[in-house]
């Protein structure tokens, strides 16, 4: 299951469903560190974790290129 989260779908294309399980691993560790460790510590981990995801695929944009030919007139 941990590697299924981590991996997010790398085969498949973007659509909702990656946007859901994208939004359940800062959920999941900002409700675990602020149940263990502290709701400030919690609430900072999951904000760093979210940056970090938003950089990272605004760092990597979805770029298709498409070949046409044009027809002279």
């Amino acid at each position: 299951m941990l590697k299924k989260l981590l991996n997010l779908n790398q085969t498949k294309q973007k659509n909702s469903d990656n946007f859901i399980e994208m939004d359940l691993i800062p959920w999941g560790v900002t409700f675990f560190t602020s149940l263990l460790i502290g709701l400030e510590i919690g609430i900072l981990s999951g904000v760093l974790i979210s940056v970090s995801f938003l950089l990272h695929y605004a760092a990597r944009p979805a770029v298709t290129v498409k070949r046409a030919e044009v027809k002279e007139s």
